[in-house]
């Protein structure tokens, strides 16, 4: 389903700040508060996931992120140990059966009982990457603004 202008507009808006309020939104676009309802309405079903904020991981006691790897030997295991642990934020299914999972930690020990707990389990950690600094998070368009 292809976007019009202003539900582009409507989108990259709400990601720079998704508590923005219908009527300031309204004279940004150019839409009425109802239409700009509509639209909205219409996104929620089909194109927005959830909406959601950005944390400073830092500031809340997480100070250490990491990036891994992994190759499970057994994918069942694999979703019912890691899916739903605490230190995991989000997995990707990558390929040749390998998963990128980000993960958060109060300290290194808790990173290494993470990392012992995977290889306790036969999941296989290709790569570890740690993460010193976020540089750009969650700004993706798909259009060039200044076009529209």
């Amino acid at each position: 389903m292809t976007l019009t202008d202003k539900e582009l507009l409507l989108l990259n808006s709400l990601r720079q700040n998704c508590r923005s309020n219908l009527s300031k939104l309204s004279k940004q676009i150019g839409l009425s508060v109802s239409t700009l309802f509509n639209k909205l309405k219409k996104l929620e079903k089909n194109h927005i996931q959830k909406h959601t904020i950005i944390l400073d991981y830092k500031k809340i006691g997480y100070p250490i992120r990491n990036h891994f790897i992994v190759k499970p030997e057994k994918t069942i295991e694999f979703k019912n140990l890691i899916f739903n642990h605490f230190n995991v934020n989000s997995i990707f299914l990558v390929e040749k059966g390998e998963y990128y999972v980000d993960c958060l930690f109060q300290d290194f020990k808790e990173m290494d009982d993470f990392i012992n707990l995977m290889e306790d389990n036969d999941i296989k950690v290709n790569q570890a990457i740690h993460i010193i600094e976020d540089i750009k998070v969650e700004e993706f368009s798909g259009y060039d603004v200044d076009t529209l």
